[in-house]
């Protein structure tokens, strides 16, 4: 499938740290989550994919205006002890399909699942087709996959089963099975 438009994504990465504080309550999770859909919403801006591990919180969304979204998130949480924000801009679809399934996987590489979709606090079971998140746009990133939902969903399964690897061979492989599955479908 050839690419809709030439534009790059106007896209972060956010990773948000904190120490001294371990948000085990799933009710602390979900009150975050909800939090964090009333920021990008006042902002008018999307998010992407998500998973809410006990310390960290790691978000693809998209910029508010060109803006990068960090002052917005270390404003917002001024409860969370230690709060360290990292942010980097994703500029290619390729990219972008890439960084949602590295996100997808982080519960496995911590150890909190078996497979990207055992995980509860993300967002990968809404990307399958599992479960619906309201605050969530899965519409951009599989629609970069194909035109139909339910291939562009396969084609996402199969991307997670290609980045059953670590590090960033994992993630370059990912790169070009989505480099593929966007150019040819």
């Amino acid at each position: 499938m050839q690419l809709q438009s030439e534009e790059k994504p106007e896209c972060e990465y956010l990773v948000l740290l904190w120490d001294g504080m371990s948000m085990i309550d799933e009710r602390e999770k979900k009150k975050m989550l909800d939090e964090t859909a009333k920021l990008l919403e006042m902002e008018n801006a999307q998010l992407y994919a998500f998973a809410l591990m006990d310390r960290s919180f790691h978000l693809l969304a998209g910029e508010m205006e060109g803006h990068s979204l960090c002052p917005l998130f270390s404003d917002s949480f001024p409860a969370l002890e230690h709060l360290n924000i990292y942010h980097t801009r994703v500029n290619s679809d390729r990219d972008l399909v890439a960084k949602s399934c590295e996100i997808h996987r982080i519960p496995i590489k911590n150890g909190f699942a078996a497979r990207p979709s055992d995980y509860w606090w993300s967002s990968c079971r809404a990307y399958l087709g599992y479960y619906t998140w309201p605050m969530l746009d899965t519409g951009r990133i599989l629609g970069i996959l194909n035109e139909r939902l339910d291939r562009a969903r396969i084609q996402y399964r199969r991307l997670l089963s290609a980045d059953a690897g670590k590090g960033k061979k994992a993630l370059t492989q990912v790169s070009m099975a989505a480099e593929k599955l966007i150019k040819y479908g």
